[in-house]
């Protein structure tokens, strides 16, 4: 068997609508799929529970969100996703109320020494309402793939363990606790996005090549050459296993992530699922899993590459 050490959770949700945007804070717009980014936060948001963890608590520093999110999840995790077998993205222009622009606005009255006219019930009257395009997607479904080396993760998790005065975990403790954590995920993206989690289970690795046939998202710069010139190709916020060195969370770093998406339009438009050919650059894998799905890995994720069956070396 390949890749003993290395596994693979796959979790099938039920998204009806959800918005991932871009890191600016009032951003109202969505990318297709969850970006690598989001898919983290939402893992390290269901292990924290899984633990018993309190998110705000500080350790080291930093929050204990903080540290789930990026130095176990992200560093440690790589995180991809597809549809089902389409999206659809969908957009309606809200009035909203804009209370943080008001609260921006009176900080800055009071700074200056000006004096701004409110409304009733302390609202300036220029920003009591405006109007703003929501974007939302709808998909089938989501798939979601976490894929990590045992003792890779069960190192950084212990370490954050210790400090809080809880017990080690055992690596081969790893799988269960992933799969439990990611059936605790409620939510993709935003507060209003609402998931359930149909299914998660292990997923077999049964062959691990360099040029194949791609199912999941990938960053672009892990592929030497593709046939994805009708895929969509998004700039996403990603992580740092993806970046592959340290990256703080409040750096605005984005990647190119080839979508397994192609625009169609039948009365409407939309895009449906598209597996794309790909033959990854040196220091990658294409891992093929025994549910006919395929995802990019870094070489170190794999505990042991001369055991490898079906591919090819350089």
């Amino acid at each position: 068997m390949c890749g003993e050490s290395t596994v693979t959770v796959m979790a099938e949700l039920y998204v009806p609508l959800f918005r991932v945007s871009p890191l600016p804070l009032q951003a109202r717009i969505s990318y297709l799929l969850p970006s690598p980014r989001t898919i983290v936060g939402m893992l390290a948001s269901g292990l924290g529970k899984y633990l018993g963890l309190s998110p705000e608590v500080e350790v080291g520093g930093k929050k204990l969100r903080i540290r789930l999110t990026w130095d176990i999840i992200g560093s440690n995790v790589m995180v991809t996703c597809r549809a089902g077998a389409w999206v659809y993205k969908t957009s309606n222009t809200l009035r909203v109320w804009l209370i943080e622009r008001h609260d921006l606005l009176r900080s800055k009255g009071r700074k200056s020494g000006k004096q701004t006219k409110f409304a009733r019930k302390g609202f300036p009257k220029e920003v009591i309402m405006d109007a703003m395009i929501h974007e939302y997607v709808a998909c089938d479904r989501l798939i979601v793939y976490a894929i990590t080396n045992l003792n890779r993760f069960a190192e950084g998790l212990n370490t954050l363990l210790e400090e809080v005065g809880m017990d080690k975990v055992n690596p081969f403790e790893v799988p269960e606790m992933l799969i439990k954590s990611i059936r605790l995920v409620d939510r993709v993206g935003d507060s209003e996005s609402i998931a359930t989690v149909i299914r998660a289970s292990l997923v077999k690795i049964s062959e691990i090549v360099e040029e194949g046939v791609l199912s999941n998202m990938a960053p672009i710069r892990w592929i030497e050459t593709h046939d994805s010139s009708m895929n969509v190709i998004q700039d996403m916020p990603t992580t740092p296993l993806i970046e592959e060195r340290r990256v703080e969370i409040d750096e605005e770093k984005v990647q190119g992530m080839v979508l397994p998406l192609r625009p169609k339009f039948e009365k409407v438009l939309y895009y449906e699922h598209s597996p794309y050919r790909a033959k990854v650059r040196e220091g990658y894998h294409i891992i093929i899993l025994d549910n006919g799905d395929s995802a990019v890995i870094p070489r170190n994720l794999l505990h042991d590459e001369r055991r490898k069956r079906g591919g090819r070396r350089k």
